[in-house]
């Protein structure tokens, strides 16, 4: 086996290592093909830079796994060095930076990144998510769209540019962006819950009933999806069923203050004086503890 073979023999035990989670194996598998592309000559080495760079890469990769991030950062910059187009690992070094909400250093590894390839969607992506962090919607809303002209089946920024437009009080345009989402992926609980918030805080309510028994039906211990759906059925003045629902999210979680008020009030419009008072009761207790 000649240099280059053995080179390439420890990279693919390395990627191996790291595909299975076995960080440490990883790292020095990677480290001895590291060794090894560095001791081949320069032109047989040109032929196998996208190895040589990447194996500095995925052994940042295993530091970042083991919250090693400053060597992280180190190995990342060494596959910038061999391969100065290396756009993943630009955008890795603004992963960790955005770990530790450095943003403005993500935003300019992130901006490079996709300065090199325009069509990195996931550059585009990072940048949505740290502006989002950053409160600057309007931008935000600007990278999750760029990555979606790139890839319009790019799910994660329907999601989360629908976030953008919620926290903006624009429900009907996070609407039509859960709705694209659930269209390329209808199993995701999440997404039918903060759609059914949407619906429920435009007061269309039977959507937003249909959307918290999705919710339930994918996840039946998603508990927040009990005490909305709960709620709006106490607004319908269908109480019978919000007392069951809120019943459903306390047999989960005995603990909510908040819950045992709201089916106190549910009992007490029944007429059900009794329960409504030991409701309300148990919610002072909780409220005491709490």
């Amino acid at each position: 086996m000649n240099s280059i073979e053995e080179a390439l023999s420890y990279f693919n035990l390395g990627e191996s290592a790291l595909l299975a989670d076995k960080y440490d194996e990883a790292i020095s598998n990677l480290t001895k093909s590291i060794e090894l592309f560095g001791k081949i000559d320069s032109d047989t080495l040109s032929k196998h830079i996208v190895n040589y760079a990447l194996a500095y890469h995925k052994r940042g990769n295993a530091y970042y796994s083991l919250n090693e991030y400053d060597k992280a950062i180190v190995d990342y910059g060494q596959a910038i060095d061999v391969d100065p187009k290396f756009v993943q690992s630009y955008n890795n070094i603004g992963n960790v930076y955005y770990l530790h909400k450095d943003y403005d250093q993500a935003l300019s590894h992130y901006n490079k990144a996709t300065e090199i390839d325009p069509s990195f969607v996931l550059g585009y992506y990072n940048k949505g998510c740290v502006y989002f962090d950053m409160k600057e919607y309007d931008k935000s809303v600007l990278e999750y769209s760029k990555s979606l002209e790139i890839d319009p089946n790019y799910i994660v920024s329907y999601n989360n540019r629908g976030n953008v437009y919620y926290s903006l009080k624009e429900y009907e345009k996070a609407i039509y962006d859960y709705c694209k989402f659930i269209e390329l992926e209808p199993n995701f609980q999440a997404v039918y819950y903060t759609r059914g918030n949407s619906y429920y805080l435009l007061q269309k309510h039977d959507k937003a009933i249909a959307d918290y028994s999705k919710v339930l039906e994918l996840d039946p211990s998603f508990l927040l999806a009990y005490n909305n759906r709960g709620s709006i059925y106490s607004e319908l003045k269908e109480y019978e069923k919000a007392i069951l629902d809120f019943s459903k999210f306390i047999e989960l979680e005995p603990n909510q203050a908040v819950v045992y008020n709201n089916r106190g009030n549910a009992y007490s419009k029944l007429g059900e004086v009794v329960k409504a008072e030991q409701d309300y009761k148990k919610a002072r207790e909780l409220e005491v503890v709490n």
